[in-house]
């Protein structure tokens, strides 16, 4: 089946990069329409066609068309015009998928309404439902310059009506005769013998991902058929949801002789990763299994999964020398997700059986398994970061003797990670380099670059939000220099990037000059940001451990090859109003000293101690230990968080107990209050009292139906009304999550109970939802209404686009207010500035009151320092360790954003100011201007509403609007 896909629509895809222009624009649908995203680029998708530019399954990645009609009617066509060659040959390619009631083809034709039929590419009659199927079509353009293509849903649309149905049509290309047998023409690497073939197998735990399980999944993996179209949304594909780790263990029949695996699997987006690790055994009796090793690291000869984008990849080892009748494979998931769709093991020579399996005795492979993890994951960092260096020297073009040297060096490194010695976690950290034969990886690049004649050490200028990776260097780096700009008492930051191309580490000193209170300023924080690894295996520059000065200087080491980052944080307090010219010199033994020029900007305004966008992430700091608190780091988080301007924290639903009633419904046992008189000592003067209550369809035992259930809640709510009111606290600072999350109608209607009581006996407290309704119309409209605070989710309000954004403005012109959050991860992965930083913009454009982030202390049961430890995905955007918490950059962001809500705000209300007090004012249309065109320049650029970090964008656009908003403030004083 795989062999049968390249052939069809493999040649369509390979050949597009023999010819200089596709006939066929965007014939995979992978750019939409920059004025109607909901539409593809080059094509013509009529309104009401029943066509839609769909993101959830295609043939050769996630993106397609598809039709989809509930009744019998008339259709119209997607179309595109193109150009031919007069009596050309070419070859026609499209993929498709149908529900069995349709027949989707590509029609080619000449222009006209009566235009000459060139060719047709239909679905075959008999096509599986819902799988892709590749076709193509040889056919000859004529005297045909001109023609149009046109995508059918089914051939009976063409004279007139076509049933109900669904069709999809994905990888629409034109190629010449010449380009399709170019491509085709590839000699194909014969496949070795598959013993899996057919085999019987076990799942542990069973598969769970909705959309690819069914009763098939049993014999899937060894049917000898993969995957084709988006992988885990078609039938074919086995997959696993919040799995780890996924055990599958083949039966081969017979004990027989191993020479390798495969393992075919997809990742890169929609939280999908690549696993971490892929543990083979083999056992000839089924209870002791012997370690083949980790088939991630051992595959990356072979080619590593390309990153950030989704792909499908296979793992192959081919050089094993084992045997066995069992096969055991053990997935360490990266995220949530765990999919394949085939597994292969090849056979090896007859008398290898013969030989004793050799190494370690397994019993346990589960407990082998965790034993292993830590080390498997170190030895495959430092592989996977070798491959990309040997990708760097080979392409280098160098001299003779140096590539052989460097050849020499990486197959020394080689051998070094295989003769690694165990180690162990406590006190790891996945700071890179991870050790000295990590730094010779790295050293690499430096040696390359030194032999180009690049200068040993390169400042270079550095946006700080911008996604940065260790070797980083481009062809024209930037000018280095740092520019901030801030209020007094608010904090911003400036980063500068230093690149050592030497053989050794650089020990480099930065000495400040030219600004108040160097050279070392009081409002000044120099960090020197690590390298660090996470739990998906993407390194990252985000901690920012505060760097302090060693006499008059900074010192900061940068390793071999690398490229390290300084960020420096101002925070005005005692330098004056105006424009202050400094700059760093930084210097080495034996190098010029580079000078970097920095630019402090005071504006005369002022920010508030206590600034209006509110500020939580779910800290439950009510409690010792829950997700990443611990009784050792709480005070710390809480000060760090409070520094942030977090004044809304999140405490359990144990510090407001139910307690006991009676059958009047009066209390017999009153709630225990200790644990929320706790956690106001914990958290003084926070603004809001946040308390996420988990609430069911009863109260002690009494179900909504009930009427002793009304009763209840009222002598509950009016308890801990008394007791906030008693402790000196509005009940407005009760902020009460009573179900998390609701996006079903009993999830509705469970809220609507509790708080059609809680209003009408405190309607003070505030009552706050966050509707997870992909499609808001759906919700109760009694739910939406039962509560104060609306609070929708972000990137479902950037995916949802106008129709949700429009159904929640609507709800805050009915009353509602409006507050706005983010739970995607893995935090670090997440882009600072567009996920973590414009939240507070769109707040602003929203008229929303409050910003909020899953969850601050969230570090997926891990050391963010020790990243191979986590067991699953970490949220919280700082460095919370067990016993420290370390600002990161995601964390900063969520800091500037508060200020960027703030100065927006103080604009808005001089605005108002002016327009009641000097409606005449020359500079009173500017500003309006300003600011009612300030959230859409920020929210509306290119690329922004794409949350991942690595994805390049124009972060400074940010700081622009602001500084000008700050200059037009300056200006209205």
């Amino acid at each position: 089946m795989i062999a049968r896909w390249m052939a069809l629509a493999g040649i369509a895809l390979a050949a597009l990069s023999l010819s200089a222009a596709p006939v066929v624009t965007n014939g995979t649908f992978a750019q939409a329409q920059a004025t109607r995203a909901a539409a593809p680029e080059a094509w013509d998708l009529p309104a009401d066609s029943g066509w839609a530019y769909v993101n959830d399954d295609g043939a050769s990645d996630a993106l397609s068309v598809r039709f989809r009609a509930t009744a019998q009617g008339a259709g119209k066509a997607l179309a595109q015009a193109v150009t031919l060659t007069p009596n050309a040959a070419y070859v026609l390619s499209a993929s498709f998928k149908t529900d069995g009631r349709l027949r989707p083809l590509v029609l080619l034709r000449a222009p006209g309404a009566d235009g000459a039929e060139l060719a047709r590419l239909e679905c075959e009659a008999k096509a599986p439902a819902g799988t892709w199927q590749a076709r193509t079509q040889a056919f000859t353009a004529g005297a045909a310059t001109q023609a149009v293509v046109e995508l059918w849903a089914d051939a009976r649309h063409l004279d007139g009506a076509a049933p109900a149905g669904s069709a999809g049509i994905d990888d629409v290309q034109i190629l010449t005769a010449a380009e399709a047998a170019a491509a085709a023409a590839t000699p194909a690497v014969p496949a070795p013998e598959n013993l899996a073939r057919g085999c019987a197998y076990t799942l542990e735990p069973h598969p769970s991902y909705g959309l690819c399980t069914d009763p098939d999944d049993k014999i899937q993996l060894t049917d000898g058929v993969y995957t084709v179209g988006y992988f885990w949304t078609q039938k074919s594909t086995v997959g696993w949801s919040r799995a780890r780790p996924v055990m599958i263990t083949l039966d081969l029949g017979a004990d027989v002789p191993i020479s390798g695996l495969s393992f075919n699997t997809a990742a890169g987006v929609a939280g999908v990763e690549f696993p971490r690790a892929i543990m083979a055994m083999v056992s000839v009796d089924g209870r002791t299994y012997y370690s083949l090793g980790d088939m991630v690291s051992l595959s990356r000869r072979k080619g590593i999964p390309p990153a950030e984008k989704y792909a499908v990849h296979r793992y192959v080892v081919d050089d094993l020398q084992t045997h066995g009748r069992y096969v055991k494979l053990l997935i360490d998931t990266a995220g949530a997700y765990c999919f394949v769709d085939e597994i292969e093991v090849f056979r090896g020579q007859p008398e290898w059986t013969q030989a004793a399996l050799t190494g370690e005795a397994i019993r346990y492979p589960l407990e082998y398994f965790q034993d292993n993890l830590f080390n498997a994951a170190v030895k495959r960092r430092i592989g996977y970061d070798l491959e990309a260096a040997r990708t760097f020297v080979l392409g280098a073009g160098l001299d003779a003797a140096l590539q052989t040297r460097l050849e020499a060096e990486i197959a020394a490194i080689e051998t070094g990670i295989g003769a690694l010695p165990e180690l162990y976690p406590d006190g790891y950290r996945s700071v890179v380099p991870l050790n000295d034969l990590h730094a010779r990886v790295y050293a690499l690049y430096g040696a390359v670059r030194s032999a180009r004649g690049l200068p040993t050490l390169i400042a270079w200028g550095a946006n700080p939000w911008d996604f940065l990776r260790p070797a980083d260097l481009p062809d024209a780096p930037p000018a280095p220099a740092i520019s901030i700009a801030a209020m007094r008492g608010e904090h911003r930051a400036g980063a500068v990037n230093l690149t050592n191309n030497g053989p050794r580490p650089l020990q480099l000193r930065l000495s400040l000059s030219g600004l108040p209170g160097a050279p070392v300023p009081a409002d000044l924080t120099v960090h020197e940001i690590p390298w660090t690894d996470t739990h998906e295996g993407t390194l990252i520059a985000a901690a920012l451990p505060v760097l302090q000065p060693v006499g008059e200087a900074f010192e900061v080491t940068v390793p071999a090859g690398m490229t390290r980052q300084v960020y420096v944080t101002f925070q005005p307090k005692q330098t004056p109003a105006g424009t202050h010219l400094g700059r760093i010199q930084i210097s080495a033994p034996g190098l010029a000293p580079v000078q970097v020029p920095l630019t402090l900007r005071v504006f005369d305004l002022d920010f508030p101690a206590q600034p209006r966008l509110h500020v939580g992430g779910w800290d439950y700091t009510d409690v010792d230990a829950q997700y990443g608190v611990t009784p050792q780091n709480r005070d710390a988080l809480i000060a760090h968080l409070r520094e942030r301007y977090v004044d809304s924290p999140w405490g359990t639903g144990s510090v407001m107990p139910i307690g006991t009633f009676g059958p009047d419904a009066a209390y017999t046992q009153p709630p225990d209050t200790s644990r929320f008189e706790r956690w106001l000592e914990r958290w003084p003067n926070a603004r809001r009292y946040c308390v996420f209550n988990a609430i069911g369809g009863a109260i002690a035992g009494v179900p909504m139906d009930d009427p002793g259930f009304a009763p209840r809640v009222s002598t509950w709510i009016r308890f801990w009304a008394d007791f906030v009111r008693q402790k000196g606290l509005r009940t407005d600072q009760l902020v009460l999550l009573l179900l998390d999350e609701p996006n079903r109608p009993e999830q509705d209607r469970i809220i609507v109970a509790w708080a059609q009581v809680i209003q009408a006996v405190e309607p003070d407290v505030v009552l706050w939802e966050d509707p997870t309704h992909r499609d808001p119309t759906t919700a109760l409209p009694e739910m939406m209404a039962s509560v104060d605070v609306l609070c929708p989710n972000r990137p479902m309000l950037l995916q949802g686009g106008k129709p949700f954004a429009d159904f929640y403005r609507a709800q805050k012109a009915a009353g509602r207010r409006l507050d706005f959050y983010s739970c995607s991860g893995p935090a670090f992965l997440l882009d600072p500035y567009s996920y973590h930083r414009l939240q507070a913009w769109t707040a602003f454009e929203f008229g929303a009151e409050s910003s909020y982030f899953w969850a601050f202390a969230d570090t997926g049961g891990g050391d963010p320092w020790n990243a191979y430890t986590a067991k699953r995905t970490a949220y919280a955007p700082a460095f919370v360790a067990p016993s420290s918490v370390t600002a990161g950059k995601h964390m900063e962001a969520i800091r500037e954003s508060v200020g960027d809500f703030e100065i927006l705000a103080m604009l808005r209300d001089r605005v108002d100011a002016l327009a009641r007090t000097a409606p005449q004012d020359a500079r009173l249309e500017r500003a309006r201007a300003l600011l009612a065109a300030a959230p859409a320049r920020v929210l509306g650029a290119e690329g922004v509403d794409d949350l991942t970090w690595s994805d390049p964008k124009d972060r400074g656009i940010a700081d622009t609007v602001r500084i000008e908003v700050a200059e037009m403030l300056e200006a209205l004083k």
